[in-house]
């Protein structure tokens, strides 16, 4: 921590990029060990070098998977590498060798390895990931990886490590001893709302090109050591989901898994609390018999009838097979089965107290923690899942569950309810007690949401939720930190929150919910802390809960926090520059950042130990709005407004307790969207900056979907703030006159305009109904109907 501040402190004095101060060495994320040589191996265009892959009988697909992705990056600067297997390879005294070496299948590479690499090469709680990179004489370059995987990482690095100099290219004298510090680092969100649902990288041409862009997408996922990616929610039933879904899903799966990286799936398991109709699943009730006997109610509150009853081993089997279905047909890496969306204990408790007869007779305590109790009808429920799972197997042995599929069991209990020694204590209970009755499973993990240290001190609780969980086949906890920038607490661009991730250590899985295509800088961000939780950045680890509180909040609603990754020459800086170019990166910096406060007087001062959404403006809408294109939520929220009568019951509830009628609601509409569209506006000066200054290559097309959508959406912004102004008339006091009628007829002219743009913008939505730009279109078709209505009431 004292490095890392000192760092930001001659950052900011010296006005040094990152880049600048570390010299060659700028590898992300940061590995946990490194010491630089000043000399280094430059090798000029025309000079032979070798990719030697071994041991020999290695030989596996992922490190000539990392052999390729290198010979590819020497070649693309003009170095022409050929590449051998380690049988007899003699060294000549003009080449230079590059070695590829799983340490898994030979312990006895031709270089020495002292104890500590022993430890990251052999050690099993990095799961094989670790690695070291040396650079030797005669001039060779040795990547040992604990396994085939760690190779692969360790490949990763040395990409960046290369340098191009005016003769060819140079890679510095280096040793690297590196390891993750979660297991699985779910880095990447693909999905537009937090796990659930709204593909990101849709673009709106075709299927096809969808599936390319992932892959490029997990291509550098791989780059920098992302192995879990949100992909897809929230259903398990196929036919729900787009046509060509399922293959799609399929070869993609294969794709990331090839690579190490576990494509995650979300769905339910019990509750359903989502509304059927956006459900891409099979909504199960409890019934006395399948599939048309009476319903039935077991627990209380909201999840009387919704599938909950462990106790139903009829509706345990249509569960189950429902899981092997989808499993069987999409090869998933992960999936994130979601039960009662009921967060705390106490909650909980109270609902299993209401089970129902055959839940009594079967479990008859009402202990919710006993294994006579709820914990046993909680694990009952479990096992069926996890039995229908881990039995998908492929005849050619390509794919296994139990082998290559994480299975996380979310809620209904995920959190205490408050940091009291008795709320931990009744949560750990319960767990110890459901992992000890599940059937043993590698590939099992427990969800629960970010929980900061006691106030009076105690233990850590991934320590102790870790304890709780062992067994001899130790299930893993998924820590699922929801630190805004996710449709959750924000939906803002940016946020510190990952800085946190060290608090979090032991874990098997960090999960920070953020980081779509439209934050592109946080999934960078992400996988810096998710590797290496305390790197040459700022973090911050130990501190009372009150503190941390104190910390997310600012990290999450007030801009460019903490300074030192937000501020001059900090990781915000250096995440722009690899993602853009180092030309780019200053304009892309300003886009992310380009943003407004909406409601018309200051920010509220909030307690600094609570986290409180800023949504005092606008129902459902946060109260700073930014230049980027990412409005399907806010197009979802204000079309509530756009029918005679208000379509949403919270709107409404949340308009009474503001005590704003519906004239004013619209007027705040109209203004918030004149001001978003003043950002699109100078969010697409910013872009077409960064498309003049030389960007990246692979970038330029993510750049111009960006100054496209920015384009496209600028006359539905328009429309929507006519419409919006007219309806406040409408809905005014006073008679509206002819200025009520004009507002319609520019809406509509606008918006007609929008459908034209973004026909062409976007003309083969694959998912038409979930994604950025299937929204956008459908939208518009939404509010031109609704125009329409609205101008019918002015004739009549």
């Amino acid at each position: 921590m004292r490095y890392a501040r000192a760092l930001s402190e001659i950052l900011m004095v010296t006005g040094l990029s990152s880049a600048n101060l570390m010299g060659a060495v700028q590898v992300l994320p940061s590995p946990q060990y490194l010491e630089q040589d000043k000399e280094g191996i430059r090798i000029s265009r025309g000079r032979p070098v070798r990719l030697v892959i071994g041991p020999s009988r290695a030989g596996t697909a992922k490190i000539e998977l990392a052999a390729n992705y290198l010979r590819k990056h020497l070649e693309d600067r003009k170095v022409s590498p050929t590449v051998k297997s380690a049988d007899s390879v003699a060294q000549e005294p003009e080449e230079v060798h590059i070695y590829l070496f799983a340490y898994s299948t030979d312990r006895h590479p031709d270089i020495s390895v002292n104890l500590l690499d022993q430890e990251v090469l052999s050690g099993d709680s990095y799961q094989g990931q670790g690695y070291i990179i040396r650079t030797m004489l005669p001039e060779s370059i040795w990547v040992v990886g604990g396994t085939a995987q760690g190779t692969l990482y360790g490949a990763m690095t040395l990409l960046q490590l290369v340098e191009t100099i005016e003769q060819g290219i140079r890679i510095p004298g280096i040793y690297i001893r590196d390891y993750p510090d979660f297991p699985f680092r779910a880095a990447s969100d693909w999905l537009l709302r937090i796990e659930l649902s709204h593909m990101t990288y849709d673009r709106g041409q075709g299927l096809e090109a969808f599936i390319r862009l992932c892959e490029r997408r997990l291509d550098r996922a791989l780059r920098f050591k992302i192995n879990m990616v949100l992909m897809d929610g929230f259903g398990w039933d196929i036919g729900k989901h787009f046509s060509g879904y399922g293959d799609a899903m399929l070869r993609l799966n294969r794709y990331a898994r090839a690579r190490g990286i576990r494509l995650i799936f979300g769905g339910y398991g019990a509750g359903y609390d989502m509304p059927e109709a956006e459900y891409k699943g099979r909504v199960f009730e409890n019934r006395e018999w399948y599939p048309d006997g009476p319903r039935y109610q077991c627990l209380g509150g909201p999840y009387r009838g919704r599938g909950g009853c462990r106790g139903n081993e009829a509706l345990n089997e249509l569960k189950a097979e429902e899981f092997r279905k989808f499993v069987a047909a999409v090869e998933p890496g992960a999936l994130y089965i979601h039960h009662e969306d009921c967060c705390a204990f106490n909650e909980f408790s109270r609902a299993w107290a209401e089970r129902c007869d055959r839940c009594r007779k079967r479990w008859p305590s009402g202990d919710f923690r006993a294994p006579t109790g709820g914990a046993g009808a909680l694990a009952t429920g479990y096992s069926a899942l996890i039995k229908a799972v881990n039995n998908v197997k492929k005849p050619d042995g390509s794919y296994d569950a139990s082998r290559d599929l994480e299975i996380l069991l979310v809620s209904p209990i995920y959190a205490p309810n408050s940091s009291s020694s008795e709320d931990w204590s009744n949560v750990l209970e319960l767990w110890h007690n459901i992992v000890n009755l599940l059937p043993p499973a590698a590939n099992v993990q427990v969800a629960t949401r970010e929980t900061f240290p006691q106030e009076g001190g105690g233990g850590n609780w991934v320590r102790l939720f870790d304890s709780a969980l062992y067994t001899p086949t130790k299930f893993g906890l998924f820590l699922f930190f929801a630190g805004g920038a996710d449709n959750f607490f924000s939906d803002y661009p940016l946020t510190g929150t990952p800085a946190l991730n060290a608090m979090f250590r032991g874990a098997r899985t960090i999960y920070n919910a953020t980081g779509d295509f439209y934050q592109e800088p946080m999934e960078l961000i992400n996988a810096e802390y998710s590797w290496n939780a305390r790197p040459v950045w700022p973090y911050r680890e130990s501190m009372p809960s009150s503190e941390v509180l104190a910390l997310r909040h600012r990290y999450i609603y007030e801009p460019n926090q903490p300074p030192e990754i937000f501020g001059q020459n900090g990781l915000f800086t250096r995440v722009c520059e690899i993602l853009y170019g180092v030309k780019a990166a200053p304009w892309m910096a300003s886009y992310y950042r380009e943003s407004a406060w909406l409601p018309e007087s200051p920010a509220p001062d909030e307690p600094p130990n609570q986290l409180r959404r800023q949504i005092t403006y606008l129902p459902g809408v946060w109260d700073r709005a930014y230049a980027i294109p990412a409005h399907w939520l806010h197009l979802r929220v204000d079309s509530a407004l756009w029918g005679r009568e208000i379509q949403s019951g919270r709107v409404k509830k949340q308009m009474e307790t503001w005590k704003i009628d519906r004239a004013e609601v619209h007027r705040r509409q109209a203004r918030r969207w004149h001001i978003v569209s003043q950002l699109t506006r100078r969010g697409t000066e910013w872009i077409s900056r960064a498309l003049s200054a030389d960007p990246l290559p692979e970038s330029r097309a993510d750049l111009e979907f960006l100054h496209r959508s920015l384009e496209t959406y600028q006359p539905l912004l328009k429309s929507l703030v006519e419409f919006h102004q007219a309806l406040s008339i409408r809905f005014s006091k006073e008679a509206p006159g002819t200025t009520w009628k004009s507002g319609m007829d520019s809406a509509l002219a606008l918006a007609r305009q929008a459908r034209e743009a973004a026909a062409r913008a976007f003309p083969a939505p694959v998912d038409p109904k979930w994604s950025e730009v299937g929204v956008l279109r459908s939208s518009i078709d939404e509010l031109i109907v609704s125009i329409g209505n609205f101008r019918k009431e002015i004739h009549e």
